[in-house]
């Protein structure tokens, strides 16, 4: 259950911001889908049980998680985006699609604002985009956020998108 990344990428690399990145090794014009990310649909109690959350899934609903189904499916499921503050990737169309928003220039890491997808009111972590508009603290909350709404309209992942409609 290999994820599809753009052969314009590449994924796993160190990046500045946490861990493993992934990077733009040609110009991505605005519009262009740079990953989909695969796995098994899983509950969050599944997930819990393997001991993964937060590290290896992509919520795509209230409790259904796309990921592995086990430790040795990581490599193979993982896109890499890291968050910031300053994102040039989204969600378009289908749950788990990541698109260019706008154009990632060569040796650019692709990053997304997890206001985009994460509501797990829980969720708390310190921010190391070290752009100018930095929040510093990145919650489940952010996605409520009305200016981040305006923002990112049209980027949030489809259950996001459809809990800002409500």
């Amino acid at each position: 259950m290999k994820s599809w990344i753009s052969p314009k990428t590449k994924k796993g690399l160190k990046s500045k911001i946490h861990g493993r990145g992934i990077f733009a090794i040609a110009l991505i014009k605005k519009g262009e889908v740079v990953a989909i990310k695969k796995g098994h649909l899983l509950t969050g109690a599944q997930i819990k049980k393997l001991g993964t959350r937060h590290h290896y899934d992509l919520k795509i609903g209230d409790d259904l998680y796309i990921g592995p189904n086990c430790k040795d499916e990581f490599e193979d499921s993982m896109v890499f985006i890291n968050h910031s503050c300053s994102p040039n990737a989204g969600f378009k169309g289908q749950q788990a699609t990541f698109i260019a928003i706008k154009d990632i220039k060569k040796g650019e890491e692709i990053v997304l604002d997890y206001a985009m997808f994460d509501d797990d009111e829980k969720n708390i972590m310190k921010c190391n985009c070290g752009f100018s508009n930095c929040r510093k603290i990145i919650t489940g909350k952010d996605w409520k956020n009305p200016k981040l709404q305006k923002k990112y309209k049209g980027c949030f992942s489809p259950f996001i998108q459809k809990k800002i409609n409500k």
